[in-house]
């Protein structure tokens, strides 16, 4: 993959209804700056949602806050993706943003998480990314034990299994299709539906 446009994508975690990034978000974007200084990406793209009902403020743009006051300099390279609501739309949502930069081909994507979400998140993008394209997920580490989060993190792993069962990974249509079928976060039963590929592609085209 050398030469291939590398991407730092970072996950974040919680925020306060005054748009403060929670510690656990400060030490994940914290670690994306520090890899930063020694794998310059091409992007950095600051994924989540306007999660909270009291603030209409994405927690990406909540990130991106936070680079602006310790990395300003970074700025023109930032991307925010405020579409995902979770791991699984993070993986997808910054499939398709990714992809309308470059291609579908020859990208090094670098994912910042915390330590104990570091095996789902690994094991998700590369369901949802083409194989051509090389993960690597990095961890910051928590304040909690990591057997502390071993329960969630399974149950959450259990339901992307049977979510996504019978569909080949890296089918992008497949994979929106089941999102939009049966993810309860995007099938219209807690969330509003996703909208159809067409229309996502539009809305991201603009964040880079």
């Amino acid at each position: 993959m050398n030469g291939s446009p590398k991407y730092t994508v970072v996950l974040a975690n919680l925020m306060s209804k005054s748009g403060r990034l929670n510690d656990e978000s400060v030490e994940r974007i914290d670690l994306a700056l520090a890899l930063e200084e020694i794998r310059h990406a091409r992007r950095i793209v600051l994924c989540g949602w306007a999660y909270r009902s009291d603030l209409e403020l994405p927690i990406a743009e909540a990130l991106k806050m936070y680079v602006a006051e310790k990395r300003p300099n970074l700025l023109p390279r930032v991307s925010c993706q405020s579409m995902s609501r979770d791991t699984v739309g993070d993986a997808f949502f910054t499939r398709m943003l990714i992809e309308s930069d470059c291609g579908k081909h020859g990208a090094s994507v670098d994912i910042v998480t915390s330590d104990y979400h570091v095996a789902r998140t690994t094991e998700v993008f590369r369901f949802i990314f083409p194989g051509a394209i090389s993960i690597n997920v990095e961890g910051s580490r928590t304040r909690s034990p990591i057997s502390a989060c071993n329960t969630g993190e399974a149950r959450s792993l259990k339901a992307f299994h049977e979510t996504f069962e019978g569909v080949a990974p890296g089918d992008l249509t497949a994979i929106h299709a089941r999102l939009a079928s049966s993810h309860p976060f995007y099938n219209g039963d807690v969330y509003p539906q996703i909208d159809d590929l067409q229309s996502i592609s539009r809305s991201l085209v603009v964040s880079f």
